[in-house]
């Protein structure tokens, strides 16, 4: 009798642990699922579109995209009346130099501005800091641009105001960190600026947003759109004369 019952018993656990071992590998295989997705969205995908729009060009703008290749990005026209322009096709930039100035580093590439009866309203630039070796972390890069601002245009009288510190995310793939801050308005044209660090192997990618305090409110929005217009482009298939 107590033969059996032991079988039964060791039957029993048996099916558990059968059970717990299925439920266990199906977490396992959820996971890695969830993980490859992840990964799968975050890896740039092959740029055939560009390639079509853009043929043999290397730097330009086409169907309301601003591509870049030697820098391996492109920014998507968001907001149809907004006017696009290139600010220079040189795909060559010398190191940042730490002990310098880092905004004036920045190389601008493109711009963005919103007209409305002849008054630019809105602006935006994206621009690249190339750095000859490991580039500092995105949060201390960009409190570092943001003391500079601050430096620059405020006086003892004229304070700014800090809307958002160094804050996570910039980009949803790059990730990065962006502040907002309110300028002393005598200082500036356009005293509201937004500004989003994205780093990617040896090259900081920034877009720095403009406006009015008074169209803030309108222009928010747009600035987030921006960003988000923001596309990486693959490094598999590298220019012949690669210099990133």
């Amino acid at each position: 009798m107590n033969k059996d019952l032991d079988i039964k018993q060791f039957r029993k656990k048996k099916n558990l642990l059968g059970t717990s071992t299925i439920l266990m590998l199906a977490f396992v295989l959820v996971a890695i699922t969830l993980l490859v997705f992840e990964m799968n969205r975050r890896i740039p995908k092959p740029d055939k579109d560009i390639k079509d729009i853009a043929g043999a060009e290397r730097i330009g703008i086409a169907d309301s995209v601003y591509f870049n290749r030697p820098y391996y990005f492109t920014l998507k026209r968001v907001v149809s009346d907004w006017d696009m322009h290139v600010l220079t096709k040189d795909s060559v930039f010398q190191y940042v130099e730490t002990d310098r100035s880092l905004f004036g580093q920045i190389n601008w590439l493109v711009e963005m501005d919103h007209v409305v009866n002849m008054d630019t309203l809105a602006t935006s630039f994206t621009g690249i800091l190339r750095w000859q070796d490991e580039q500092p972390d995105s949060k201390d890069l960009a409190i570092s641009l943001l003391a500079e601002i601050l430096e620059k245009y405020e006086t003892n009288k004229e304070r700014a105001n800090i809307l958002v510190p160094a804050t996570l995310p910039a980009h949803h793939v790059l990730v990065g960190h962006y502040w907002a801050v309110v300028l002393p308005e005598k200082r500036v044209d356009k005293n509201i600026w937004v500004l989003s660090v994205m780093p990617r192997r040896n090259v900081t990618y920034i877009v720095l947003n403009k406006t009015f305090e008074s169209h803030y409110d309108e222009y928010k929005s747009v600035f987030q759109k921006i960003n988000h217009g923001f596309r990486t482009l693959s490094m598999l298939d590298k220019d012949v004369d690669y210099t990133f």
